[in-house]
């Protein structure tokens, strides 16, 4: 344990400020890559109607990417804790926060208007033209 703070200490000495920050912001762009293969494998899982991945992973692979992913963010952590000495902030946005605005927005979303009677009905008319119009080209020869 002696070894670890004293690796902390220099390279904390090391790294200036804004060397830490690349590290970081390096280490949330890897964690934000880890999110979307999670985000890929609870879609395959999911019951939509209108899927955007096959669900072609297997249970035992499903288990064995999320046992990775969860191996990998544990060292991600230890070492941005550790050798970094960078304290992870809490979560930016609240889940039920989140989830309310998306349900709002897809409630009142153009797609959802669309779908009403009102709105089919107009959308097979087409306006008439007054008179053939002459184009630009056509003008000039």
């Amino acid at each position: 344990m002696g070894n670890l703070s004293r690796a902390a200490e220099t390279t904390e000495s090391r790294l200036n400020e804004t060397q830490q920050r690349r590290l970081l912001n390096n280490a949330k762009y890897a964690d934000q890559l880890l999110s979307d293969v999670e985000a890929i494998l609870n879609a395959s899982e999911s019951k939509s109607i209108f899927p955007k991945y096959a669900p072609d992973v297997s249970l035992a692979q499903v288990k064995l990417v999320r046992n990775y992913i969860a191996r990998f963010r544990d060292q991600l952590a230890r070492a941005n804790g550790t050798v970094l000495g960078i304290v992870q902030a809490g979560a930016a946005f609240s889940s039920v926060h989140c989830i309310r605005v998306n349900w709002l927005c897809s409630r009142h979303s153009a797609g959802a208007e669309k779908t009403r009677p009102a709105w089919r009905r107009r959308s097979g008319r087409r306006r008439r033209r007054s008179g053939s119009r002459v184009k630009p080209m056509e003008r000039r020869a």
